[in-house]
């Protein structure tokens, strides 16, 4: 397979109106993570609309270890195993490996979840869940956990 998935396909892929938004950090990918970007595509057109976009967050892109460079600098976050995705203040961290793990609705809820946290401000768990499946009605809540709805 060949390397096709560039910072702009990733951006091309994002609605011009929310691009400014979502600044993209990511590795050069395989065609096999295709589906990781249609659900991040996707999660962008669910919530992009419905939230008052104000202020950008950089998208990381990649697999723990996440390494990228900002202002001339580089840095190295590694994530614990157990953890899909996060957010660290105005970083969004979004590992393709372990996300790809997921069915395709799950895929993006887990997406939106981050969303959540970083553009909403929401650092309550169970709040922000609430939240995407209140968006996201492909996805329900069982036992605390999304299902396929």
């Amino acid at each position: 397979m060949s390397e096709t998935i560039t910072v702009a396909t990733v951006n091309a892929g994002i609605p011009e109106e929310f691009r400014p938004f979502f600044r993209i950090s990511s590795m050069p990918a395989k065609d096999a993570a295709i589906p990781f970007f249609e659900a991040f595509w996707f999660a962008i057109k669910i919530f992009a609309p419905k939230i008052k976009l104000v202020r950008p967050m950089q998208t990381i892109i990649s697999t723990s270890p996440f390494e990228f460079e900002l202002n001339h600098c580089s840095f190295t976050v590694t994530t614990n195993k157990s953890v899909i995705n996060m957010v660290a203040e105005n970083l969004v961290f979004l590992d393709v490996v372990k996300t790809m793990r997921y069915p395709g609705a799950i895929r993006v809820a887990v997406i939106l979840e981050e969303f959540v946290h970083a553009y909403m401000n929401v650092t309550d768990e169970d709040l922000t869940k609430r939240i995407v499946t209140n968006f996201y009605d492909a996805v329900t809540l069982v036992d605390g956990c999304y299902a396929e709805a």
